[in-house]
């Protein structure tokens, strides 16, 4: 493989926090500009489940 492709390839890399959510969205966007997700869009805002681990913890204390 030439260093080209190489260095082309790696610069597409985007590193993140999170890359398994980032991914997702990144899919759906993707997939709606190629109309795969119908006329009226998409939502996918509740598709991640956030869990509160520490629920008696309240602000500041």
């Amino acid at each position: 493989m030439s260093n080209d492709i190489v260095d082309i390839s790696l610069s597409n890399l985007k590193i993140t926090t999170d890359p398994v959510k980032d991914s997702v969205y990144s899919f759906a966007e993707r997939a709606n500009e190629l109309g795969y997700l119908g006329r009226n869009g998409y939502d996918i805002s509740e598709i991640f489940y956030t869990i509160d681990s520490n629920p008696n913890l309240e602000g500041g204390t």
